[in-house]
């Protein structure tokens, strides 16, 4: 579920509709209260925890947020925990998830995302620069015999949209 509310956030903020990024907020709030840390085992569960609390605190700053602009900006410390609970814990499903970076973004400074599509779909810029990144990792689903891809060194499709 916390997965899935993350990319209601992307997909609103990819479609350049405030609206429904706020619902995918509150989503990944709501979901987040929900996950069952009584499965997790006793030595993963601190690191659950510290992911947990960074993630409930971003998502209510999102929420927060009516402008599109800066609910970019609440995005991305918000992509920073989605893609540490990626790295630490994997997810289960039928579909990989991708790890992308636009180098452009916030004056240049870069920023990164998931998302399950294959396809490069840029939060941060929407419509004016969709197309704008490059794929950096894959992350298959747990127990998936499909193998975790890893470009080298930033290799991939790199896509500049204009303004």
């Amino acid at each position: 579920g916390v997965y899935s509310a993350y990319f209601k956030v992307w997909e609103g903020l990819k479609n350049d509709q405030p609206e429904a990024a706020a619902v995918g907020f509150q989503a990944l709030h709501n979901s987040l209260a929900g996950v069952d840390k009584g499965a997790l085992p006793a030595a993963r569960l601190k690191e659950w925890n510290a992911i947990d609390e960074d993630l409930m605190t971003r998502s209510m700053a999102g929420l927060k947020e009516s402008d599109i602009e800066e609910q970019r900006k609440h995005f991305e410390p918000v992509s920073e925990a989605i893609i540490a609970l990626e790295r630490a814990f994997g997810h289960t499903g039928k579909n990989s998830h991708y790890l992308m970076y636009c180098p452009m973004e916030f004056n240049d400074r870069g920023a990164s995302w998931l998302q399950e599509s294959e396809a490069l779909l840029n939060p941060y810029f929407g419509d004016s620069m969709l197309r704008c990144g490059v794929t950096k990792e894959t992350f298959a689903p747990k127990g998936s015999s499909k193998p975790a891809l890893k470009p080298a060194g930033g290799s991939g499709h790199e896509h500049h949209g204009s303004h």
